[in-house]
């Protein structure tokens, strides 16, 4: 289809927008199947993929939790490792992660320029997974990245990912009836594609899976001669759960998760497969690494709890086996209860079915029409789910269903399923929601408390700040005035100052900008919009993010996994992103602390959390 619009080309991409316009609006004049394109494309840009090291996952269910699980693990080993995945949620950076970090705006744009002036020198102008699976490539050669974690988009065979040599390992999840009307009509069909990632070289492993699917791999393997490991779940064990997390053994060893659902732990052994592959061929992985980087996987809209009060999960499946895998999941952490379920689907999906399994667990459907000109519009989707004799409402936006689910009273769970294309948008309005709450309760317990126990708690809070490890290391160290009942700071900053550290403090700008500047000499103090001191530009020297050791950062709230509200500005989340090598220590009183903050792809982990408790 030739474009009739206006088209960016690689000089003119300046800001995240422009590149985001460049991979989203681009139509190309022409389309050829094969991975010719992509071929040419990286051949323009000297095939960064070459120089990398790969473990590349497959698979109809499962493959992006299992991808997560991995990254988690070969991080923790010490390795840089690269993460490329698909579709993302909220923004199109999060498809591009080294260590568990999405790739910064200015990376971003970099990356983009170069790849967009690759693909403008071709005749036939690559599609937009095609440019972003280069991006990734690209980015991750850049960052000389140790090996990546690469999920394939669709299929195998004819993926753009499928260009690269042999990888280290090739992981095939669970095979099921999806996407059937491009991959085939049987599971056959469907694993005859997948297997096309298995390469002369590699080694194999593979999730127990149904024979019809299972023989075609060992088939491809054999003809290969490329072993094949296959993960056994007779050799599993589920062995407790809650809404927080679930341990599991597998050949007898135990390990804890918080991805949650029995086919979680079956991912997590094909996960504990791989590392054992990979230990063979010579990468060092440790067992201390390989459970705490299962523990602290995290892959979000997948059975993901949002909220524990009221209970709000949110699963981003969309087909009848990840429909199963769900029903189960709350029978076994919900058992008494008629959920209240958000739906959204697209109407190439099998729908109908997807209801059938998921009615007899829910009390009412919420039906909302996903982002997507594939998308079955929601009071369709309400009259098919009425016509089966059940319950249903129909809602424009999700903002409006949200509101009215989240206000009641009721004590039903909440549960959102059906698309992918839903749970980002989902995610992000529920994060809202559910923060501007918890922001709320917070300042209100930190505002009654007395200005006494204000001064004794902070002065406790500055001590365990001066005798912890981040601190006494620290040569430059970015702090705050406080306002009304924050933490004081005074103690430590006199401290650090008596020590020679160099003291920044933060100046809001527009655009959610914020700078780190340190007052040389007398100068004046400002009163920022926010009501916060600041210091003045024209009489202080400032830091980059990124030549800060420490960061002291105010906390409106936090919860017991480190996850952090601020006041909403977004000036601290932009400035950590940009602030990669230093310590971030967050500082509150204990009354602050809330059951579970909703943690957005983009938030930067705090290293801890510190009250006066």
């Amino acid at each position: 289809m030739e474009n009739t619009n206006q088209r960016i080309k690689a000089d003119q991409i300046l800001t995240y927008d422009d590149a985001l316009s460049y991979i989203e609006n681009y139509t190309w004049s022409k389309t050829r199947p094969g991975l010719s394109r992509t071929y040419e494309l990286l051949e323009v840009l000297e095939n960064p993929q070459d120089a990398l090291k790969f473990v590349h996952v497959a698979g109809s269910n499962g493959k992006g939790s299992t991808c997560a699980m991995l990254s988690s693990i070969l991080s923790k080993s010490g390795l840089k490792t690269g993460f490329y995945l698909s579709p993302h949620l909220s923004g199109f950076c999060e498809r591009f992660q080294i260590d568990g970090m999405q790739i910064s705006e200015e990376d971003f744009i970099d990356t983009t320029r170069k790849v967009a002036a690759a693909a403008d020198s071709l005749g036939d102008h690559p599609s937009q997974f095609e440019i972003s699976t280069a991006i990734a490539f690209l980015y991750f050669k850049t960052q000389s990245c140790d090996i990546v974690v690469l999920e394939v988009g669709m299929g195998g065979s004819l993926d753009s990912t499928n260009v690269i040599k042999a990888p280290e390992l090739a992981v095939i999840c669970n095979i099921g009836l999806d996407h059937t009307d491009f991959l085939g009509s049987t599971l056959a069909e469907i694993a005859e594609n997948k297997a096309g990632i298995i390469k002369p070289g590699c080694e194999v492993v593979c999730y127990e899976m149904a024979s019809e699917a299972l023989s075609i791999i060992e088939n491809r393997c054999k003809e290969l001669n490329t072993p094949l490991h296959i993960s056994k779940f007779d050799n599993l064990n589920c062995l407790s759960r809650s809404l927080k997390s679930q341990s599991f053994s597998y050949e007898g060893a135990k390990y804890s998760i918080s991805l949650l659902g029995k086919h979680q732990c079956k991912n997590a052994s094909v996960a504990i497969e791989a590392v054992k592959v990979l230990r063979s061929r010579g990468w060092t992985i440790s067992d201390e690494a390989l459970r705490f980087g299962l523990r602290d996987a995290k892959w979000p809209a997948r059975f993901e709890i949002l909220s524990l009060d009221p209970i709000f999960i949110l699963d981003g499946g969309h087909n009848p086996q990840c429909a199963s895998s769900i029903s189960q999941a709350i029978s076994d952490y919900l058992p008494d209860q008629k959920l209240r379920l958000i739906i959204g689907m697209l109407a190439d999906k099998n729908v109908s079915d997807v209801i059938d399994i998921l009615a007899p667990k829910v009390g009412e459907f919420y039906c909302l029409t996903p982002d997507s000109d594939r998308a079955m519009p929601a009071d369709e989707l309400a009259a098919l789910i009425m016509s089966k004799g059940l319950s249903a409402k129909s809602y424009s936006s999700s903002e409006e269903c949200l509101s009215k689910l989240l206000e009641s009273v009721s004590e039903q769970a909440i549960m959102a399923f059906g698309s992918l294309y839903l749970a980002g948008e989902l995610r992000e309005s529920a994060a809202k929601l559910l923060q501007k709450k918890q922001r709320k309760e917070a300042l209100s317990a930190r505002n009654s408390l007395s200005k006494d126990y204000i001064e004794v708690a902070s002065n406790t809070i500055c001590k365990k700040l001066i005798s912890s490890d981040e601190f006494q290391k620290a040569k430059k160290i970015f702090v705050y005035k406080a306002v009304a009942s924050e933490v004081r700071l005074d103690y430590l900053i006199d401290k650090a100052t008596a020590l020679g550290k160099e003291i920044y403090y933060p100046l809001c700008k527009g655009e959610g900008e914020m700078l780190a500047l340190k007052p040389e000499a007398e100068i004046v103090w400002l009163r920022g919009s926010f009501g916060i001191s600041e210091p003045s530009e024209a009489g202080s020297s400032e830091a980059k993010p990124s030549e800060l050791d420490l960061i002291i950062c105010p906390l409106t709230a936090f919860d017991e996994n480190g996850n952090r509200i601020g006041m909403g500005g977004g000036y601290y989340d932009r400035f950590l992103a940009k602030a990669k090598s230093a310590d971030v220590i967050g500082v509150a009183f204990d009354c602050q602390k809330v059951k579970r903050i909703l943690a957005q792809t983009h938030d930067v982990p705090l290293t801890k959390v510190i009250t006066e408790k």
